[in-house]
């Protein structure tokens, strides 16, 4: 799902980056709350999806055989200020080299549809603000593909999504992989805590620092030991011998991530941390000893 490149605020884009971040490393569930699979190939007319991707804190995205591509996710921010600025920020970045006209049925307080051109690929979306949150439906797929009943066809599935958003998972104000005093040292005293399910937490500040960990329940050590091989070449990485055999950090990578990310596994739970240190600077090895309190919190609880 397209992001907007820039805000005012540098914690939104901190929130968007971290958010996706969870939705990558999210296990495969049955199906997404927000809108079925049947719904969705139905009202596409396209295929069974050859991948779908749901998780219970409102991300969902489906991949088909051919080209088309359908994500749905819903941002729930800490005020209704900042969802108004995120919708904004649809408006200025993402949405403003599209051709975009108001839903046919309006959805929320303000709502837009649009299609716009983006290397090989169309993009239709659509961007709903409701009170604290912002409900983004993106399709892609082959322009030849696309005709003048698109738009509509995703806008009933945005309906669908709008209809359905209540049952998402999330809140702020504290989460149980995050102890408080832990946060405070990392990120400082005025961190926003975000839950999302059991399995994420989120915590984020204005000047860009961020903590995002995720949680899968399976993965064996043969898998594990793969992806550590993988990032050696790429990244510096360190091994966390005082959190078990299947533990390791790396940052500094050639791809220039700026983040320290900490992979462990215990018992066959994958936890997964990702540290931006505030102020915007790259982290570097001091970080990894700073994380290393949170870390065995974390170890104690997968």
């Amino acid at each position: 799902m397209e992001m907007p490149r820039r805000a005012t605020k540098p914690l939104l884009l901190t929130l968007l980056a971290a958010l996706s971040f969870a939705a990558q490393v999210e296990a495969q569930s049955d199906d997404c709350q927000l809108v079925s699979t049947a719904s969705v190939q139905q009202t596409l007319g396209l295929g069974a999806p050859k991948h779908s991707q749901a998780n219970s804190y409102g991300s969902c995205n489906w991949l088909f055989p051919e080209s088309g591509l359908f994500k749905t996710q819903v941002f729930k921010l800490s005020s209704t200020a900042e969802a108004g600025e995120l919708y904004q920020g649809y408006l200025r970045e993402t949405l403003a080299e599209a051709e975009t006209t108001p839903l046919g049925e309006p959805l929320g307080q303000k709502s837009i549809r649009g299609v716009k051109d983006q290397h090989s690929h169309r993009v239709a979306s659509v961007v709903i603000l409701q009170d604290d949150q912002v409900i983004v439906s993106d399709y892609h797929d082959d322009p030849a593909k696309f005709d003048g009943q698109t738009l509509n066809k995703l806008e009933s599935l945005a309906a669908q999504v709008f209809a359905n958003r209540g049952g998402i998972d999330q809140d702020f104000g504290g989460c149980d992989w995050f102890p408080p005093a832990q946060t405070e040292l990392l990120l400082g005293k005025n961190a926003t805590i975000q839950r999302l399910a059991d399995q994420h937490c989120l915590a984020y500040t204005n000047d860009g620092g961020s903590l995002t960990l995720s949680t899968t329940p399976s993965m064996n050590a043969d898998a594990f030991a793969v992806m550590q091989t993988s990032y050696n070449s790429n990244c510096t990485t360190a091994a966390l011998r005082e959190l078990g055999d299947n533990a390791f950090a790396y940052f500094d990578c050639k791809s220039a991530n700026p983040v320290v990310i900490v992979e462990m596994l215990n018992k066959a739970t994958h936890g997964n941390l990702a540290y931006a240190p505030p102020g915007g600077r790259a982290a570097n090895s001091g970080d990894v000893e700073a994380l290393k309190p949170l870390l065995r919190h974390i170890s104690s609880k997968l």
